[in-house]
């Protein structure tokens, strides 16, 4: 990462809030784009893909999901 690269992500880092997990936006994506979420990362999202293994994934995704009381 170049130092105009750092400069662009530490600012994303500083002026974006993290999604919250209870909000309606949130609760509709589906599980499968929540689990992308985790293992690749979004914006002040750090990737999980290496740190929790793809069963932890899913199961951070459905948690997610239960927020909304939907599964799908």
């Amino acid at each position: 990462m170049g130092r105009s690269d750092w400069g662009t992500a530490r600012s994303a880092a500083i002026w974006s809030s993290p999604f919250n997990l209870q909000a309606d936006q949130t609760r509709r994506r589906p599980a499968k784009e929540i689990y992308e979420i985790v293992t690749d990362g979004r914006i002040v999202m750090p990737a999980f893909k290496g740190v929790l293994s793809a069963e932890e994934r899913w199961a951070v995704a459905y948690f997610v999901k239960s927020f909304g009381g939907d599964q799908g």
